[in-house]
């Protein structure tokens, strides 16, 4: 046809750059009937497929929109075709509020204040606008009161070293205000346009930054973990676009790994799907650790939850996470609650009552979100409002002191504190972000209480570094294509880890995250998955794992395999690339990207394992990628 596909619009629809009337002389020429059939319909793109169908300017003479150009056009054509717009723009006297464009994969647009007779003027004039809607904007962050705790953070916590070893985390939040203990603990402070307070006017930010700092440790003396870089975003609900901010933050601080977002966005299904994949393309391509929360419940839902004859936890059900913590390449956190009192409405050691869980995309069904859980608080209803008092979690408020709080968006910076200090360690010898959330979820342990809604559990921060006795981690990563070739013809690529077992192991454990480069959707999806297949010693073709689905079609994966005798020897797990809905012609030019970790444990905790396990690695074998033995017992 000689036309390029832009994009995979769904698996029956494909935006093509060509001219109608060459699609329609090409269709016609196709020798095969049943495949001439099959193009049903050829149209060019008309101001319909273009502009979001929930805007209405009726409400408003002037909206704030965002305007998408084409995808995969490449970063010169972007670049050429966003000036294009900016002076087109500029000769309606229409002011810009921002833009976008990702280095890597070209696609951008603008955001801008415009008129109804203006968009239209903007999408007759160019054939190269793809989308516009209203742009998205902060909703809320905690549905909850904070309570004062008695105590003096001067007292129990000291800043006053200036850490500059450890790591950064970079939050986009409502700022954060320079006050003890943490005041020295502040590595930059940024405001985005058109802000221009540093500090934290929404008692928001600083309470977030805390706990990124300090752990959930505020009431108890202890060192910080790592330090912050503020990235304002917000105030009083008026945000900027957070993809924009996002990938200014990402460009702007590149001493930094981890980004966390705890603030919640609203705006039309359109808005926040396409927010969603570019931010999960913006995530993939600049290899970043972005952690976002899940977002809560409010208390009105759940009170109208309960008087409609559901009970907790059963109405986390129906609330799915928010957009855009759906990407599959952003970390999204829940809460559980460690404490509960004779009127809280979750047990302890259970989701937090506000937590939420499950996604809004039906393409990602599968697919554990949130991925796991930190401690948020818990709550009672008092007078129709949240009440955490003696069960919640200790902040820090922008006066300095310490308060109680609720919320995924004190589990958020919980969860980026420790991948921070994860790629601190690892920064030499972990080269993708899967790997290292990999690393942190095999620390995860489920709540005792209604597991089903905290993902893989909530992380032991006590085996970051260190594995207990009697376990040894081993960490593997690597990049697969989806097609390979050998001897000139296609063949599926295979990665292959060996491992030694020792005798006493009883059972192993497989976690693996992995993401990939496809770019041709225009919303968020699972565009591939990775099967596992394991090969244990004694035992011809493949093992299934007492827990897991090794062919799942999931980002994330977390497999079992018990056995009481015959472990002993080397173990293979073969990785196996997979496509969802990706064109024949495409697979050829996306890759995947993964990290996991092998979990050995033994019944009877003894010195030594690790030392067999990396004897038994020494000994040689069928290594294809690099296996990292992660430190056991006292290491």
């Amino acid at each position: 046809f000689n036309a390029r596909i832009l994009s995979e619009l769904s698996e029956s629809e494909v935006l093509v750059t060509s001219s109608v009337d060459q699609l329609r002389s090409a269709k016609e020429a196709l020798k095969v009937k049943s495949f001439r059939n099959n193009l049903f319909n050829i149209h060019e793109l008309v101001i319909s497929d273009i502009v979001d169908p929930d805007l209405n300017f009726k409400d408003s003479s002037e909206k704030n929109l965002t305007i998408y150009l084409m995808p995969n056009l490449g970063l010169e054509k972007a670049k050429e075709y966003v000036e294009q717009v900016k002076r087109h723009l500029a000769q309606l006297n229409v002011p810009i509020k921002g833009l976008f464009i990702n280095q890597d994969t070209g696609d951008a647009y603008i955001d801008a204040r415009v008129r109804e007779e203006q968009l239209n003027n903007l999408v007759n004039s160019f054939g190269f606008i793809f989308k516009a809607h209203e742009t998205i904007h902060a909703q809320s962050f905690e549905p909850t009161n904070q309570v004062t705790v008695n105590s003096d953070p001067q007292r129990k916590l000291s800043s006053e070293q200036n850490y500059v070893a450890l790591p950064k985390i970079c939050l986009l939040d409502t700022g954060v205000s320079l006050v003890p203990p943490i005041i020295n603990l502040i590595a930059d402070r940024y405001v985005e346009p058109p802000f221009t307070d540093l500090n934290d006017l929404d008692n928001h930010g600083t309470s977030v930054a805390s706990l990124a700092i300090y752990g959930d440790t505020i009431s108890n003396p202890i060192l910080p973990r790592a330090r912050v870089i503020s990235h304002k975003i917000m105030h009083n609900k008026q945000s900027v676009n957070i993809v924009t901010a996002l990938a200014n933050a990402i460009q702007m601080h590149i001493d930094c790994k981890t980004f966390s977002r705890s603030v919640n966005y609203t705006a039309t299904k359109l808005a926040l799907k396409l927010a969603t994949r570019t931010i999960d393309r913006l995530a993939q391509t600049t290899n970043s650790l972005v952690v976002f929360s899940t977002g809560n419940i409010d208390v009105d839902d759940v009170k109208n939850s309960i008087s409609q004859g559901s009970s907790y936890p059963d109405y986390i059900n129906e609330a799915a996470v928010f957009h855009p913590s759906d990407a599959p390449s952003v970390f999204s956190v829940g809460a559980y609650s460690k404490y509960s009192n004779q009127n809280s409405i979750a047990p302890p050691d259970a989701p937090a009552p506000f937590t939420r869980f499950g996604t809004n995309l039906k393409e990602l069904k599968n697919c554990p979100k949130p991925e796991l859980v930190e401690h948020g608080g818990n709550a009672c209803i008092v007078n129709g409002a949240y009440d955490c008092t003696n069960i919640g979690i200790p902040v820090i408020s922008n006066n300095g002191s310490i308060v109680e709080g609720i919320g995924t968006s004190f589990s958020a910076p919980l969860v980026s504190s420790h991948l921070a200090r994860l790629w601190d360690k690892y920064r030499s010898q972990v080269k993708n972000s899967e790997t290292l959330k990999a690393i942190l979820l095999s620390t995860c342990k489920l709540t005792q209480n209604h597991p089903r809604y905290v993902g893989l559990g909530a992380p032991n921060e006590n085996e970051l570094f260190s594995s207990r006795f009697g376990v040894v981690r081993i960490i593997f990563e690597g990049n697969l294509p989806l097609v390979g070739s050998a001897g000139g013809a296609s063949v599926i690529p295979t990665d292959e880890i060996k491992v030694f077992v020792p005798a006493d192991v009883t059972t192993i454990e497989l976690f693996l995250v992995h993401t990939d480069n496809y770019n041709l959707s225009p919303f968020p999806k699972l565009n591939s998955y990775l099967s596992v297949e394991v090969e244990k010693p004694g035992k011809g073709g493949s093992v299934n794992p007492s827990f897991g689905l090794p062919s799942a079609q999931t980002h994330v994966k977390h497999l079992i395999y018990r056995y009481k005798r015959n472990i002993k020897g080397d173990w293979f797990f073969r990785i196996i690339p997979h496509a969802i809905g990706i064109s024949t012609s495409q697979r050829a030019n996306v890759s995947i990207r993964y990290g996991g970790v092998i979990k050995l444990i033994t019944k009877k905790p003894r010195f030594g394992l690790s030392q067999s396990v990396i004897s038994g690695l020494r000994r040689g074998g069928n290594i294809k990628i690099s296996s990292k033995p992660l430190g056991s017992e006292n290491d």
